[in-house]
């Protein structure tokens, strides 16, 4: 059961728009996000700016990435949650 429990909260996370436009916006629910890491497809990390993290989600401006897929990857007390995103 508690691994069916996590299974739910790990793949509860949801990027819109995506195809991504400014700005995205990341939400989850059932855990507090600590911290959100966007690599692109080389997994170099990339530089967020004007995150605005809360307990449920998060937003953020893509405006100075050049286009492609990236994966964000949000850290939380209950685990990774990992989504592709498409900047274009």
């Amino acid at each position: 059961m508690v691994l069916r429990n996590l299974h739910h909260i790990i793949n509860y996370l949801e990027i819109f728009p995506n195809p991504v436009h400014n700005p995205v916006e990341l939400h989850w629910e059932e855990c507090h996000g600590n911290e959100v890491l966007l690599y692109n497809s080389l997994g170099k990390l990339t530089n967020l700016s004007k995150l605005n993290l809360n307990a449920e989600g998060c937003t953020f401006s893509v405006e100075s990435f050049s286009p492609g897929m990236y994966f964000a990857l949000v850290k939380t007390l209950n685990g990774l949650l990992t989504r592709k995103l498409i900047v274009e």
